[in-house]
């Protein structure tokens, strides 16, 4: 179970590298003109899904998000294909694009611990 785990946790990883530099190189598209980030990828246990969880700087509001969403699950195949290139697999993992709203919620919580004490 631990191998398991750890084969997981590999290729999560190299999916979240391979996957930023597609979207850092390949990918210019005018209606992204900044910096995404992902902050995590979930793979499945038999390897087929894949969550990417990403953030951006500049966040105005939960309209904008929808967007970016809509914009990166446009480019779904395109990443797919490029990163079946870089990465030998036996199937190519099906990708869901989500947002991470980690640091926001950190953020409420500092400003909160900040007016408490």
């Amino acid at each position: 179970m631990i191998l398991y785990f750890n084969r997981q946790y590999k290729i999560s990883t190299i999916i979240r590298k391979e996957i930023s530099n597609i979207l850092s190189f390949y990918i210019n598209d005018k209606r992204i003109n900044f910096l995404v980030t992902i902050s995590d990828v979930e793979i499945s246990k038999d390897l087929k899904y894949a969550k990417i969880f990403f953030t951006f700087l500049n966040i105005y509001n939960s309209r904008n998000i929808k967007n970016i969403i809509k914009i990166l699950n446009s480019y779904k195949k395109y990443i797919v294909k490029l990163l079946c290139k870089k990465i030998i697999l036996r199937t190519a993992p099906i990708l869901k694009f989500c947002y991470d709203n980690s640091s926001l919620e950190g953020n409420k919580i500092s400003e909160i611990l900040k007016k408490c004490f």
